[in-house]
């Protein structure tokens, strides 16, 4: 069986009306989020609220990042390295590279929530439509005072 987010169960027409190019499949108990929407806050606000529908046990989230206006690479790789100069990153031994806004992180880190955090920070830059984490966990991590690498 299968449900549009906008149809009748409670609850499942705050997604339409959040997000009309969002669709809530339903197979069993387990929901499907497909369709795209603007950012990764946007993709985890829709998964969290879908999780809370009564009738659902798990949610599979396979929502798009589709940003809604293009911005230049170059803007943000800017964005991106001002989030992982910020705590709890410090200034980390991480490059950057972005191509047609997606973006890969590589280097070494301490630890693996050093890891999670810089993909965090990532994503939280406008224009962002995938992160390619490539950051290994090692005892090669160090602080940096040139700050994050281009």
């Amino acid at each position: 069986m299968q449900e549009r987010a906008g149809s009748t169960r409670p609850g499942a027409s705050g997604l339409w009306e959040l997000e009309p190019d969002v669709r809530l499949l339903r197979v069993g108990r387990v929901g499907y989020l497909e369709g795209s929407v603007s950012s990764f806050e946007r993709k985890r606000l829709l998964g969290d609220l879908a999780a809370g529908l009564p009738s659902l046990d798990k949610v599979v989230n396979r929502l798009r990042v589709v940003p809604a206006s293009h911005r230049p690479d170059r803007k943000v790789k800017e964005e991106v390295l001002a989030a992982l100069r910020m705590a709890p990153l410090g200034q980390r031994d991480i490059s950057v590279s972005v191509v047609d806004g997606v973006v890969s992180l590589e280097g070494t880190v301490p630890d693996i929530s050093t890891r999670i955090a810089a993909e965090a920070a990532a994503w939280s830059a406008c224009g962002v439509r995938h992160v390619e984490n490539r950051l290994h966990v090692g005892p090669r991590a160090r602080l940096s005072p040139a700050g994050p690498q281009a």
